[in-house]
């Protein structure tokens, strides 16, 4: 069995002779760790013995690899290295370094953007200098929290809590991919020769300090050796970062925690109710500054919407379901529709619904009002109170979105239209994702598309004459017009929506022009403006 692990892991320490780690080292695609851990500062002897192929069309090479360049670290095949998360040196057949972090040390090939095939042979490495990584860590047991992630589990939960101003020391040790069979295993960095996502290293292990439901407050990332101080108070949990993209999970982390205090029961309402208070407000700040963009009043958060909204949130996250209606028997029912959830309260206003999986709080409310039909009803004037709820299970977060409407007893806005991009506004985004659920383009639509143009009026549209798009030289943008008569899902907007079919320019100016009949003007209206785009 010690055989067979081996062979999987492509690397066998082989033995100290005369002080020195010997180490072999395989021609693959992989960093392979030494299994010694290297504290910064510590100086390091490497020697390089043996020989290699990473080709078998190729003579087998020392250390120094093939005479092909292949990138920044030269030569194809030779031997480079790197301690914990710092920088990639070269180390060809001898090398001596000054550590400048904390980790282990890792060997691997120069594969630059060449593929290694039929490779053969090894490297066998003398390293002088760091601890073998299992007595390193039988120093750090006594004062740390082991705790095992199976990265398929998506969160971590540590039931650690930490105060303001608070330090924490994790070490994370063990090798998983976020795409297993495709990707191959890597340490607590992540996917960074791979993948990234957002500039981040897809799969890198991040730490969150927040509620025992997945919404946090504070952020940092991992490596193999993390020392953090916490600037807020809250419940550490652990994942990998994955943003919005399906994977398939393997390996495992060990993981090290030297500080805080196990948390009680107490402590875990007052978190979760704060973190539930600040998610709330970073969702009202988000959609007011949408609104204000928009010159449209502010709304404020009601206690009972909120409420409705983070029991259906837990409802569809516990129970890996996504719908707007909940079924009953089964556990966090709270009713079965969004009304009936309201009147539990004895909430009988009108009000609203929107939900969607997504990674965070602020990115849930961008994917609304970046798209047609959801930007719509936040764009809504009569639109006054807000309840927010998010809750995380594994990999999926939900965020629920409840909306209150002005009373009828209440003085509604005046206005005549409201548009977004707002006449004369700058910086405004160039491209749509194009997500939404119902799609407001017809099916096989390329994607990703130019960011919708918005006019949403008061009075009633009779007829659409014209509504065009034009870009800074004065040319027609070929683009989807939703209207109430063209909209294919039917859905009776009161608006018309432009959206561009390509990306737009950066730095450029568009004129939107539209001839409208509204039910109370006998004439035909021209509505026409401009708005900038932002630099790239």
């Amino acid at each position: 069995m010690k055989y067979f692990l081996t062979l999987f892991f492509l690397l066998i320490t082989l033995g100290i002779m005369n002080g020195a780690t010997i180490v072999e080292v395989f021609p693959v695609a992989k960093k392979q760790s030494s299994g010694i851990y290297v504290k910064k500062g510590e100086k390091l002897t490497i020697n390089v013995s043996g020989k290699w192929s990473l080709w078998d069309k190729y003579k087998l090479v020392g250390g120094e690899g093939h005479p092909i360049t292949a990138g920044e670290y030269g030569n194809w095949g030779t031997l480079l290295g790197k301690i914990g998360a710092g920088d990639i040196f070269v180390i060809g057949t001898t090398k001596e370094i000054t550590s400048n972090d904390d980790g282990v040390l890792y060997l691997f090939p120069n594969k630059g953007k060449y593929q290694i095939e039929k490779q053969s042979g090894s490297l066998s490495v003398s390293v002088d200098g760091g601890t073998i990584l299992e007595d390193f860590i039988n120093t750090i047991i006594p004062t740390a929290k082991k705790i095992t992630f199976d990265p398929k589990d998506g969160i971590l939960y540590t039931n650690l809590f930490f105060k303001e101003n608070t330090n924490v020391e994790i070490y994370a040790f063990g090798n998983w991919t976020m795409w297993d069979g495709v990707y191959p295993e890597t340490n607590a960095e992540g996917h960074i020769f791979e993948f990234s996502t957002e500039g981040i290293p897809w799969g890198r292990l991040y730490g969150g300090l927040g509620s025992s439901f997945g919404q946090f407050v504070e952020i940092f990332s991992i490596g193999e050796k993390t020392t953090y101080t916490t600037t807020k108070a809250g419940l550490l949990s652990l994942y990998p970062y994955i943003g919005n993209y399906v994977a398939v999970k393997n390996g495992k982390m060990d993981i090290y925690i030297i500080g805080g205090e196990d948390a009680t029961g107490d402590i875990i309402k007052n978190i979760d109710e704060q973190v539930k208070n600040n998610s709330q407000s970073q969702a009202l700040a988000k959609i007011n500054e949408y609104r204000k963009q928009a010159n449209l009043p502010e709304l404020q958060v009601d206690p009972i919407l909120s409420q409705a909204a983070f029991d259906h949130s837990k409802y569809l996250a516990l129970n890996d379901t996504f719908s707007r209606e909940q079924e009953q028997g089964k556990q966090y029912f709270t009713g079965v529709t969004f009304e009936d959830r309201l009147k539990k309260f004895g909430y009988t206003k009108r009000a609203r619904e929107m939900f969607c999986q997504i990674d965070s709080t602020i990115s849930a409310v961008d994917l609304f009002f970046d798209s047609v039909y959801h930007r719509l009803r936040l764009l809504d004037p009569e639109l006054k109170y807000l309840g927010y709820g998010g809750y995380k299970v594994g990999d999926k977060t939900i965020h629920v979105f409840d909306f209150g409407y002005i009373g009828d007893n209440e003085s509604k806005p005046d206005f005549e239209k409201v548009t977004y991009p707002t006449e004369d506004s700058k910086n405004n985004k160039i491209e749509w994702s194009g997500i939404e659920n119902p799609e407001p383009f017809p099916p096989g639509t390329v994607k990703p598309l130019g960011y919708p143009v918005t006019i949403y009026f008061k009075e009633q549209i009779q007829k659409v004459v014209s509504a065009e798009l034009f870009n800074d030289k004065d040319e027609l943008v070929d683009s989807f017009v939703v209207t109430p008569e063209s909209d294919v899902n039917n859905k009776q907007i009161n608006a018309i929506v432009i959206i561009p079919k390509k990306i737009m320019n950066p730095s450029s100016k568009y004129t939107v022009s539209v001839k409208v009949k509204l039910a109370n003007k006998p004439d035909e209206q021209i509505f026409k403006y401009s708005f900038e785009t932002k630099s790239e």
